[in-house]
């Protein structure tokens, strides 16, 4: 953070755009301009995906064509877990589908965490908006990822 609040200061943007990828980075940015007053708008980028769902990366470039295509199991994975929680599991249930299903197609789980959007801890019964968070090793490439879920 640092670094950015650095840049920011040499800089002195009216706008930034980061990219919702690195979830974790984007609430860390937004939060330091929040709290430093900074009369900035973060802009949020989307996330780019290929025809199987594998969220684009320059890191991609290290995949083989098989590592890729097992990746899109990342993704894939977010899902079945949102469409866990919307069906009323838990989400400690939902996770654990998740971190089953990831590792059941040559993926080294790092993490798999699910957050409330607005603060960035354990949801609640009360939290609206969550996050579903990932990295993962694929061929030695660590990959990030998540997906929204509105509950």
């Amino acid at each position: 953070m640092t670094v950015v609040n650095r840049l920011f200061d040499l800089i002195k943007p009216s706008h930034a755009v980061f990219g919702k990828k690195d979830a974790q980075q984007l609430f860390l940015i937004k939060d330091m301009v929040n709290r430093l007053d900074l009369n900035i708008e973060i802009i949020e980028g989307e996330i780019f995906r290929d025809i199987n769902g594998l969220a684009l990366s320059s890191r991609n470039k290290h995949l083989s064509q098989n590592a890729k295509l097992n990746a899109a199991n990342i993704f894939k994975s977010l899902q079945k877990v949102a469409k866990a929680i919307n069906l009323g599991k838990s989400f400690e249930e939902s996770v654990e589908l998740g971190i089953n299903s990831i590792s059941q197609n040559e993926i080294d789980l790092d993490y798999l965490e699910i957050v409330d959007e607005e603060n960035f801890n354990y949801p609640n019964k009360y939290s609206k908006k969550l996050k579903l968070l990932t990295a993962a090793y694929v061929e030695n490439v660590r990959l990030i990822d998540n997906i929204d879920i509105e509950i």
